[in-house]
């Protein structure tokens, strides 16, 4: 049961994948308001396609790296900020990747960023932050954790060990708002997605798979 489900996780997180590299195949139009009336096709095409992949992208981790493109932009600028072995305030921190990735999404990265960091049981078993403060407990399932303005947090000394320095030159880097970003995704040397988990659920698609053995 626990192999089925493993193999059900990573299917469905693969199929998310799939879909999510189409977002470059699709001309981006709006519908012009103006008009009264709206064919579906027309909705579904230029209105709910965009955003059904958009959802999907935002909210499913890829299976390369096993990261979202919030926990991706974190870890980029932290590699980014001489490899972040400076501690700092999670707030800090935070301004700093919004402001270097160019993050312009809802979400709140300071949770991003905690999450990242926490590493009891059943969250982490590779945290590539480390926890300077009350990151939460396992009791909690991390929600214990104090505000983003007492807590301090660096990149863990095992980030290069799993993600290659020399592998960022061959990497497929995106732009926003004219500059170039974080990748489309790393190369860990071993599977994160597996590592650390993956939960996510996007518009029609979701998927989870636990960073422990799961049993019945």
């Amino acid at each position: 049961m626990a192999s089925r489900r493993a193999v059900i996780a990573v299917i469905s997180i693969s199929a998310c994948a799939a879909c999510c590299s189409s977002e470059t195949h699709y001309k981006r139009d709006m519908l012009d308001r103006i008009i009264p009336t709206v064919a579906y096709e027309e909705f579904i095409g230029e209105e709910l396609r965009p955003f059904s992949i958009e959802s999907i992208r935002r909210s499913i981790p890829q299976l390369l790296d096993g990261l979202k493109p919030s926990q991706r932009k974190v870890l980029w600028a932290a590699f980014k900020r001489e490899n972040f072995i400076v501690e700092a305030r999670v707030l800090d921190f935070s301004g700093y990747v919004s402001d270097t990735s160019a993050y312009h999404h809802g979400q709140n990265l300071d949770k991003t960023i905690i999450r990242m960091a926490q590493d009891f049981v059943g969250r982490n078993n590779v945290n590539l932050l480390l926890p300077l403060g009350q990151f939460g407990s396992r009791y909690s399932r991390g929600k214990d954790h104090a505000t983003s303005h007492y807590i301090h947090t660096k990149l863990s000394p095992i980030r290069r060990f799993i993600f290659i320095e020399d592998d960022d030159m061959i990497l497929s880097y995106l732009q926003e708002d004219g500059k170039s970003v974080e990748p489309k995704f790393y190369l860990p040397i071993i599977p994160l997605a597996l590592v650390n988990g993956c939960k996510g659920a996007g518009m029609g698609f979701s998927t989870f798979i636990p960073c422990f053995l799961w049993s019945m």
